[in-house]
This record gives C-alpha cells, structure tokens and sequence, in this order.
C-alpha cells in the first residue's frame, strides 16, 4: 500500500512531511503507517483510532475536506482557525 502512496506523492510532487493520509475502516489499517500525518475520523473503527497519529471529526461533518482546509491555512500561518 504504501509503494501506491509514495507513487501519488512523486507524481504530485509532495514531500514525505507533507504527506497526510485518512482512514475510517479496516482497509485502512496498513495506510495509516504511510502518512507522517494519519487521521482517523471521530466515527472510525476502533483499530483505526488505535493506528492513526490523529483524530478529526466524523466524516458526516466533511472531516477530510475540513482538516485539509486547516492544514492548508496553517500552512499559511493561519494559526488560529475554527471552521
């Protein structure tokens, strides 16, 4: 899983610090070893929870989109962001 993930990051010329991946299911239990950066969404399985570095929201509340917006704006120095 990991080698189609490092595949996308050179073909989208994103940096391994850069890297941010997501998951919810058991399917997503290997991926969550790819990201420097791995979320889980607040209604994830639990062994999802238990591998990834972070939790946002549920994914009914657009987690994915909204915790790209945030990354993306404190990339920016925008800090102190509540969406």
């Amino acid at each position: 899983m990991c080698t189609t993930v490092e595949y996308l990051q050179r073909l989208l010329n994103v940096t391994s610090e850069e890297r941010m991946v997501f998951g919810d299911g058991y399917n997503d239990i290997e991926l969550m070893s790819c990201g420097t950066y791995s979320f889980t969404v607040r209604n994830a399985v639990q062994e999802i929870n238990d591998a990834a570095n972070y939790m946002t929201r549920s994914n009914e509340e657009d987690a994915v989109l909204r915790q790209l917006f945030i990354s993306y704006l404190y990339s920016k120095g925008k800090e102190q962001v509540k969406i």
